[in-house]
């Protein structure tokens, strides 16, 4: 159940938030020392990543779990220009105040009428630059991959 949400919010986020025809969407990839839910590569190459979470457990748990991501994220030691959380539209309340200076949040509501609605946008992230090429080709492998397995 916890999993068919979470990728049920991802197809959400590939869909409504990004132009998934136009840009590189690649769920659940293992590109920069830890597993992203969902990175994006638009056509600017500022990649982006969204965590995806489904309860407040599993949010409180992603700093405890993925320390050295967040402290990355931080001081700006990461690959990535942005980075985002997204939870159900329920769960919006109890994890924006916990929203860290450095992440987005994106509201996913997944019954029905699916949509995204940016609760607080990801800043630009310090040290942030166009993705390298040897990361662009890795990620596009693993995209690659995701339907050649």
């Amino acid at each position: 159940m916890a999993n068919d949400l979470a990728d049920r919010i991802t197809k959400v986020l590939a869909i409504k938030k990004w132009q998934w025809r136009k840009e590189y969407c690649v769920p659940r990839c293992y590109l920069l020392g830890w597993e992203a839910d969902l990175l994006v590569l638009p056509s600017n190459k500022m990649l982006e990543e969204v965590e995806v979470k489904i309860s407040l457990a599993d949010f409180k748990a992603d700093f405890i779990n993925k320390k050295a991501k967040h402290v990355s994220l931080q001081k700006g030691r990461s690959p990535l220009s942005y980075f985002w959380f997204a939870v159900p539209t329920e769960l919006v309340e109890a994890v924006k105040p916990l929203i860290p200076d450095y992440a987005g949040l994106l509201s996913v509501h997944v019954n029905g009428l699916y949509s995204v609605t940016v609760i607080k946008k990801a800043p630009l992230l310090r040290g942030s630059k166009k993705l390298n090429q040897n990361l662009e080709i890795k990620l596009l492998r693993l995209a690659y991959l995701r339907i050649w397995k």
